[in-house]
């Protein structure tokens, strides 16, 4: 068994945590390969596990327990049991303490040492239900020669692997995995077609064909070339939550929701919320200060366009007198961090709110290491305008607006890849709205917007947590009745009944904005060549898929059915090709 540890000046900037490894294999090179390239990650320390068996690679965030106590890899008592481990255990101090009189020695203060023992005292399955934050983690147990690859419930945290018979490749970033050059990179057509209508791969798939995703909620088992996956949590509807009265209900959501925001306060190092101006990282912001935190860090992002969101950020920071920072992204500045960020995403992600997130934490990075989002509000509590599609009430509405929602639904339902939400809707509209957003949950969560949140902020060496990812929260808010959510003039209804008085009217009767792109300006203006560049290249993979004169009628307003549809599907395109062109084509 080899251990090894390094440390770098306090002068470094910080970075989520980063895992990596390889089991039945032996390169102790690539490992090091592996571990350097998730440098951004974890600049604080790092350090290697190298075994017979397997062998691990770690790099270090310090957010808990500062000391070198909290280095990784990380072993029980004997040494038989040891982990590489990503996120944050909100609950490890209650866990501590029974382990500790169950008689359990522990080195260090860290959820990451909680866990090791957690397993040994519960074994694998008791010991990720008893979690509460967001982690991916990697233990290896040498008597039952037994690795265990885990993600949390809602899959915040990435994992990926690739299998080869009794080889084993995993790690937090897919480009550490691609390190080994035994490892063919082809495009996973299947994900591709996905990647077109959702903006990203779906499911276990990854855009490199072979290479999968641990799935959230899942304990995936290797052994003996034989993996065995288990699910350990369901997001179910928990019909005695509507047995409550209003009143009931919204003070059992306010409870969970303080819950969930206090708990990630917990840090040794200062932290701060990205502010939108929407419902969501408002709450944060007010629920903030109503837990006693003073001089909140707020910052704020836009494009110099009329209709951003600044204005109604400063409204909730000038409320709750924070040290607030606006961040003008201007186009210039697009086309030269476009590569940057498809390079960080591993996988093309069209989420336009990747831009903004990464230029936002190069700012943020300078002031704090831990930052707060708003990513689930929408999903959990009935935000978006498709939801209301699953009310009775909409055949009272006029034509037009039918029109614009039913968009959406011919939108999701194209190739087939979406489940078949007209037999839903026609069946029983409040069990499709339920189903609509558990399908999200378990889909566009983990795979878009999470996946956004993690390699974007981790780039620029922030910690990003989610309050309204809490896992808690979720099962309640998923339990309530379609009329607690969405209503025809409003979503979101009973937590903007919470939030009454907390936040300024404009803030509570505002409708659903969403972080808004100015692609089409970008694509028909700054962006218009440098894509046709892209596109028309003759080593371009949209070219197999289609014809010149279908692209070239992308590049034609009036020849397209839609425009939002034809601005969408360009985007796609677009960063899939910038994707492609530096994973396959450009040399090193």
């Amino acid at each position: 068994m080899i251990l090894m540890i390094w440390r770098k000046p306090n002068n470094q900037t910080y970075s989520m945590c980063g895992i990596c490894g390889f089991v039945n294999y032996r390169d102790d090179k690539l490992l090091s390969r592996m571990t350097q390239i998730l440098g951004h990650r974890g600049p604080d320390s790092g350090g290697f596990f190298i075994s017979s068996s397997v062998s691990f690679g770690h790099r270090r965030l310090s957010i808990i327990d500062l000391s070198n106590k909290g280095k990784q890899p990380m072993f029980n008592e004997d040494k038989t049991v040891v982990i590489v481990f990503n996120g944050e255990i909100f609950n490890f101090q209650e866990l501590r303490e029974k382990l500790i009189k169950s008689g359990h020695k522990f080195k260090s203060k860290t959820d990451t040492e909680t866990v090791v023992h957690c397993y040994e005292q519960y074994g694998i399955e008791k010991t990720v239900s008893q979690l509460r934050g967001f982690f991916a983690f990697v233990l290896w147990d040498s008597k039952r020669k037994t690795i265990f690859l885990v993600r949390d419930r809602i899959g915040v945290k990435p994992l990926y692997y690739f299998q080869e018979g009794k080889k084993l490749f995993f790690a937090s970033e897919i480009k550490a995995i691609l390190e080994c050059e035994e490892i063919k990179k082809t495009v996973n057509e299947p994900a591709y077609k996905q990647y077109l209508v959702f903006q990203a791969s779906l499911g276990e798939e990854t855009m490199f064909e072979g290479i999968k995703k641990v799935l959230p909620a899942t304990i995936t088992a290797f052994k003996e070339g034989k993996l065995v996956k288990t699910k350990y949590w369901e997001l179910k509807k928990n019909d005695e939550i509507n047995d409550l009265g209003e009143k009931e209900k919204a003070e059992r959501f306010k409870d969970l929701l303080l819950e969930s925001v206090e708990t990630r306060l917990i840090s040794d190092v200062p932290l701060g919320v990205l502010l939108s101006g929407g419902l969501d990282s408002s709450s944060i912001v007010a629920l903030m200060s109503e837990l006693g935190k003073k001089q909140i860090k707020t910052f704020s992002v836009g494009f110099g366009e009329p209709d951003d969101e600044l204005k109604y950020a400063r409204l909730v920071a000038n409320r709750y007198k924070t040290d607030h920072t606006e961040i003008i992204i201007k186009p210039k500045e697009i086309q030269k961090v476009l590569t940057e960020i498809v390079w960080h995403q591993d996988e093309p992600l069209a989420d336009g709110g990747g831009i903004a997130t990464y230029l936002t934490a190069a700012e943020v990075n300078k002031h704090v290491k831990v930052v707060l989002v708003g990513e689930g509000g929408d999903e959990f509590f009935g935000g978006y305008s498709w939801y209301k599609l699953g009310l009775p009430e909409l055949d009272i509405l006029p034509e037009e607006i039918k029109k614009r929602i039913y968009f959406y639904l011919t939108t999701f339902s194209r190739q087939g890849l979406y489940p078949d939400f007209k037999k839903m809707f026609d069946k029983n509209r409040v069990d499709f709205l339920s189903k609509m957003m558990k399908f999200e949950i378990e889909n566009i969560l983990p795979n878009s917007l999470c996946m956004k949140v993690d390699k974007m902020t981790s780039a620029f060496g922030l910690e990003a947590r989610e309050p309204f990812l809490d896992h808690k929260l979720g099962e309640f808010c998923f339990s309530l009745s379609a009329k607690d959510k969405v209503r025809l003039n409003s979503g979101k209804v009973l937590f903007r009944k919470v939030m009454k008085n907390k936040l300024p009217e404009e803030i509570l009767k505002r409708k659903k904005h969403g972080f808004l792109l100015p692609t089409q300006r970008w694509l028909n203006g700054e962006l218009n060549d440098f894509t046709k560049e892209m596109l028309f290249a003759r080593s371009s993979f949209v070219c197999k898929m289609f014809s010149r004169k279908e692209l070239e009628n992308l590049f034609i307003q009036k020849k397209y059915f839609n425009e939002i549809e034809r601005i969408n599907l360009l985007w796609r395109l677009f960063i899939f090709e910038l994707w492609y062109n530096m994973y396959f084509i450009k040399k090193n």
